[in-house]
């Protein structure tokens, strides 16, 4: 695959993945480059941390 996006957003943190949401959905090729380690949600985040996502 020969892919050249139209934004590149460095940082997962915060910020990053909001500003790259926005992006994709203007329509926009985003990649999105994290330094971190991988977390498996299902290991690192409880119950509680995943329906605050519905509450937002």
């Amino acid at each position: 695959m020969n892919a050249s996006p139209d934004a590149i957003v460095v940082g997962a943190g915060g910020g990053g993945p909001v500003v790259a949401k926005e992006l994709a959905e203007q329509g926009a090729k985003v990649l999105l480059l994290e330094a971190g380690p991988w977390l498996d949600p299902d290991q690192h985040f409880t119950r509680l941390e995943d329906d605050m996502g519905s509450i937002i």
